[in-house]
């Protein structure tokens, strides 16, 4: 069965687009509900290798964005379809390493480790207005 990920990247390229600090904040803002509805209507087949190629994509963009790590749990939900085969053939398989996760890249939010949130207010609104709504994020949800 043919993978039909569309919707998936659309609402990756939306979460992005959200963003009017990017690249200088490197922030999306995804919504993990669209997003795992999309994924359970992109195939049939949630343990074929294109759809795991796919959603090992997806993960890693949330990865990427601190303002998304509080919804991976959603994503990869042990309930879902894809969490089983993905864990077992893509987090198990050989090639597969955890080590680029120990140490969480903070590029995305570098101008954060650069500028006083002062300065950002001045020179960069659109950023200061970014992290202002990832910082509303943290305080809601608990981590």
């Amino acid at each position: 069965a043919a993978v039909k990920m569309d919707a998936v990247y659309a609402e990756l390229d939306r979460a992005l687009a959200d963003n009017p600090a990017y690249p200088a904040i490197d922030l999306g803002f995804p919504d993990v509900r669209a997003t795992v509805a999309a994924l359970k209507q992109s195939t049939d087949d949630f343990g074929s290798e294109e759809f795991l190629r796919h959603l090992h994509q997806v993960f890693l963009a949330f990865y990427r964005w601190p303002s998304a790590w509080p919804d991976i749990p959603a994503l990869l939900d042990p309930s879902l379809p894809w969490t089983a085969p993905y864990r077992d053939r893509v987090l198990s398989s050989e090639s597969w390493t955890p080590f680029a996760f120990f140490s969480p890249s903070l590029e995305a939010i570098d101008p954060l480790l650069r500028y006083t949130l002062e300065d950002l207010r001045e020179e960069f609104p659109d950023a200061c207005d970014v992290l202002g709504r990832w910082f509303q994020t943290l305080r809601t949800s608990g981590d």
